[in-house]
């Protein structure tokens, strides 16, 4: 469960940035989302992706590594993203980072797997693990339509309640 209220912020949502949040484990997926990237900035040259929990240095300039991050600059951090993404490739037992994606209102791109299903329901938007092609296209359609983006987002934002530790 989640404090769904603490990822509700009242603060400016970048239009173009996208977040991702994890370690830098090969199952969290931050590789193919790194290889997805220069089809995504090819397509809409103002996206910015801000990775939390990875520490590396920047290859791509529209790329921000942040490391370890407190959990204030996390929700700060997913209540100024457009979309949350998490490719994981597998071997989750659940989805918090996906509920707390949800939470924070962005639209959430993520991996078709067992854990993230169940969480994301009808809210967001499933890809095939490891899919480079398929995860680009996903987050360009959403960067590029406001409405949807701004449609899933909400739905999520209402969806995370599922999640709120409060009684």
């Amino acid at each position: 469960a989640i404090d769904t209220a603490g990822y509700a912020l009242d603060i400016e949502r970048h239009p173009y940035r996208v977040a991702f949040l994890g370690r830098d484990d090969p199952r969290k997926g931050l590789d193919v989302l790194l290889a997805a990237w220069p089809r995504v900035v090819a397509a809409v040259p103002e996206a910015e992706l801000v990775v939390m929990g990875a520490d590396r240095v920047s290859t791509q300039p529209s790329v921000e590594f942040l490391g370890r991050v407190s959990d204030e600059a996390k929700r700060r951090t997913l209540a100024t993203s457009a979309i949350y993404v998490a490719p994981n490739l597998g071997g989750e037992s659940f989805g918090l980072v996906v509920a707390e994606g949800m939470a924070a209102g962005c639209a959430v791109v993520a991996s078709d797997i067992p854990a993230f299903r169940p969480v994301l329901g009808g809210s967001g938007v499933l890809v095939t693990p490891g899919d480079v092609s398929a995860l680009a296209s996903e987050i360009v359609a959403l960067l590029k339509d406001t409405d949807r983006r701004q449609a899933l987002g909400a739905a999520a934002a209402a969806d995370a309640g599922r999640f709120d530790w409060a009684p």
